[in-house]
């Protein structure tokens, strides 16, 4: 994309999709979106609607959400920028429950090795924090969101027009946050199986102010979850808070799309 095509995009309104998007409508649908089952949630019929109008890309669909300007419910929560350099400790909780697939070395030897890849430029992280209602009418949540890649949005963009998608190349890792302590929870998988939880990336959304998760997989289909707390009778037990999934959303591209 030029510069001025940059540009021209920057310029949108939040939330606002390119007029050429918008109008793509009227040549008729290039892809369709169908809940795999309904499940009752009028967040996961509205998220399909929207995708049905916005007609998105393959590569703009698995890289960035967007609402369409009729679909007024939908909205992102608003985020603050956190400075890398004072929240060491946080991005270390965040990785050594993240980057399971590897062994995380102890703090001093991780932040020694980070700070190494940073400053070569392999990694590009962003940590922001935003407050949401993860039930209508409920109280605010302090939450952050973590990744590797802050434009991961481009990256995944480029991955995708070299037919080499990322899994986690949408969204972010979100955690919740208890400022004073400076504790991170984790989201876990609600439902034995789901490919949700703060292991993998999400993006979070807003649905009439209520937050919601959304999991997008190239080769599985997207999910949409929500988060409860989960109390156990037993006080020994800690309570979780749970990233239960409560639709999957099919998706079928057209070759020539």
């Amino acid at each position: 994309m030029n510069r001025l095509a940059t540009l021209a995009l920057c310029l949108l309104l939040p939330g606002q999709l390119p007029a050429d998007t918008v109008a793509s409508e009227a040549a008729g649908p290039r892809h369709a979106f169908k809940l795999e089952k309904d499940t009752g949630w009028n967040v996961c019929r509205d998220l399909v609607k929207n995708l049905n109008k916005v007609q998105p890309t393959k590569a703009s669909f698995f890289c960035e959400i967007q609402f369409h300007p009729d679909m007024k419910r939908f909205g992102w929560p608003e985020w603050t920028e956190l400075d890398i350099e004072a929240h060491w400790n946080e991005i270390y909780a965040i990785e050594s429950y993240t980057e399971k697939r590897r062994t995380i070395p102890p703090f001093d030897s991780w932040l020694e090795e980070y700070r190494g890849q940073i400053q070569a430029g392999t990694i590009h992280p962003r940590l922001r924090q935003t407050a949401v209602r993860f039930v209508s009418q409920g109280p605010l949540e302090t939450v952050l969101g973590y990744t590797r890649e802050r434009d991961n949005t481009e990256r995944c963009k480029e991955d995708w027009s070299t037919n080499a998608p990322q899994r986690d190349a949408t969204g972010d890792h979100v955690v919740l946050y208890e400022p004073d302590t400076r504790k991170v929870r984790f989201l876990v998988p609600g439902d034995v199986g789901a490919p949700d939880g703060s292991f993998t990336t999400h993006a979070l959304f807003l649905y009439d102010a209520r937050a919601y998760l959304l999991r997008i997989m190239p080769y599985a289909g997207s999910f949409v979850s929500r988060v409860e707390r989960f109390a156990p009778a037993n006080p020994n037990i800690e309570p979780a808070d749970w990233a239960k999934p409560i639709c999957a959303i099919d998706n079928v591209f057209l070759p020539k799309f």
